[in-house]
């Protein structure tokens, strides 16, 4: 299995995807833009980030939309939300969609790569274990809708596991 990191930015303002970029060279990890939602879709369905920092404000297809339509796919990648038009509803919103995080700009370049930093680890903790598991029952007899239940599972465990870790550092 790969070790690498992989995350995808998303915003349809170009100069924002630069600084972000530039931002976030210090985490060393392979960065891929998508300028829309839509280009956004392709990419994560194709290259499998292990994070995705999303803007929500976004022509076309939105960041909530993308990550309604990435959940429909089966699609668990931690996304990290990130707005100029912050406020509560909104940061309520990302989370009650599945977001990771939720970042209000301007932010400062420290507070984005913590935050980034610890969604790419979960990402790639998401994907060592379904490596595991596709390991584990590659040839066995147990049924698929069974296989996919257990992985829904462990996006789960690991979830709250994030949560009970935010929660003790708050």
């Amino acid at each position: 299995m790969d070790d690498s990191r992989t995350l995808l930015l998303v915003d349809d303002e170009i100069l924002i995807l630069e600084i972000l970029q530039e931002a976030l060279a210090p985490l060393e990890a392979k960065i891929l833009l998508a300028s829309d939602g839509a280009q956004a879709l392709e990419i994560l369905k194709a290259a499998k980030p292990d994070a995705v920092v999303s803007d929500i404000h976004m022509p076309g297809l939105s960041g909530f939309d993308f990550i309604k339509k990435a959940r429909e796919a089966s699609i668990h990648t931690p996304f990290v939300f990130m707005t100029g038009y912050g406020d509560k509803e909104k940061a309520v919103t990302a989370l009650r969609l599945g977001a990771f995080d939720f970042l209000e700009k301007p932010f400062k370049a420290p507070q984005l790569r913590e935050v980034v930093d610890r969604a790419l680890h979960l990402g790639v903790e998401l994907r060592s274990l379904e490596y595991e598991v596709d390991n584990q029952v590659r040839g066995s007899d147990i049924p698929s809708s069974e296989i996919s239940q257990f992985r829904e599972i462990v996006r789960k465990v690991l979830a709250l596991k994030k949560a009970n870790k935010v929660r003790k550092a708050g």
